[in-house]
């Protein structure tokens, strides 16, 4: 049950659970309202992966506890999430020492995020319903689509789509198109059956480090592909850009929502990663691409989410751990005399 007191900050130590049945932590003013973050879950509610709302009110949806462990896999290093503390988030107070379940972690703002699209008629004859949870990462990259989205309609688009861009080989048309895939090979994967068997996933750092080397050749074949994509996903004529991100970013947002928050996709190099580690790669695709467009078009680059742009630069530089050692990196922030390898340019 949500309790008073001040915000606390990410990374607090672990708290007992504090709903009557000793399954979840409770995140709204009736017990049965919780997150369950221990082990199996109680009658009546969803796994250790899902969050249960029962009595919903206008403005209530799926609850997503930050720990780390249960809907968001990764914590945002810019510390806490948009819809947490003093906007709109739930503070989870701890309860007395022994008063609950033991196998919980640790306890953060938990952001309630608005539930849209339900009508009376599913509430159910007992007043309930029961959602799945939406991972911060899922609605971070949601976000930062939209957000980049009114590049699509600047007017510089139309006078420049077959001209050079500001990246190296690449048309206007085709960095629209490489741009837009940053949702659409996200769609692609989610249809493709989930990995067999207990394959080991990569992390987003891990994946760039195996696929994308630092400065390639831009001649070779995977780069000559990567720019044929990117001119086959381009929509034909610079006005339909617009219309189709947003029903692209649309129906992604909506996809996202439907998939459990440990879903693993198999992608490029067979490589499997969770749905939000993946998704952490087409952040970064879509926040690189985004600045390189604006650059093309001559206009200023959307004030993109703080969070987003944190969790790129984050990602990134553990690309940079993975390849060249902490040393180097260190010494590529701080002596850039003593960074032969430039160690900081991963893509």
């Amino acid at each position: 049950m949500a309790g008073a007191g001040r915000p606390r900050p990410l990374g607090q130590q672990p708290v007992a659970g504090d709903d009557r049945d000793g399954g979840g932590v409770g995140v709204g003013t009736q017990p049965a309202d919780d997150l369950v973050v221990g082990l199996a879950a109680p009658a009546g509610e969803l796994d250790a992966h899902g969050g249960e709302l029962e009595r919903l009110e206008p403005g209530w949806g799926a609850a997503v506890e930050d720990d780390g462990h249960v809907a968001a896999f990764r914590r945002l290093p810019a510390g806490q999430a948009p819809g947490q503390a003093d906007d709109s988030g739930v503070e989870v107070a701890p309860p007395a020492v022994g008063a609950g379940a033991d196998h919980v972690h640790a306890v953060d703002e938990v952001p309630i995020h608005p539930f849209h699209g339900i009508s009376p008629s599913e509430f159910g004859a007992a007043g309930a319903i029961t959602c799945r949870v939406v991972t911060v990462i899922r609605t971070l990259f949601c976000d930062a689509a939209d957000a980049a989205g009114p590049l699509l309609a600047e007017p510089a688009l139309n006078e420049r789509f077959d001209a050079a861009s500001a990246l190296a080989e690449f048309s206007v048309r085709g960095l629209a198109g490489h741009l837009l895939r940053a949702m659409t090979s996200a769609e692609r994967y989610i249809d493709e059956p989930e990995p067999a068997g207990r394959a080991e996933a990569v992390s987003a750092a891990e994946y760039y480090a195996r696929t994308v080397e630092a400065g390639g050749d831009l001649g070779s074949d995977f780069h000559r592909a990567i720019r044929q994509r990117g001119e086959e996903a381009a929509p034909a004529e610079a006005t339909d850009c617009p219309g189709v991100w947003t029903d692209t970013a649309v129906r992604l947002r909506a996809r996202l929502a439907a998939e459990r928050p440990d879903r693993l996709v198999q992608v490029y190099g067979g490589l499997v990663l969770t749905l939000d580690e993946y998704l952490v790669t087409r952040l970064i695709e879509l926040v690189v691409h985004a600045d390189d467009l604006a650059v093309s078009l001559g206009v200023p680059l959307p004030a993109l989410p703080p969070d987003a742009t944190a969790l790129v630069i984050s990602t990134l530089v553990d690309v940079a751990r993975l390849r060249h050692g902490d040393v180097a990196v260190v010494r590529a922030l701080t002596r850039r005399e003593r960074d032969p390898a430039d160690a900081l340019r991963v893509l």
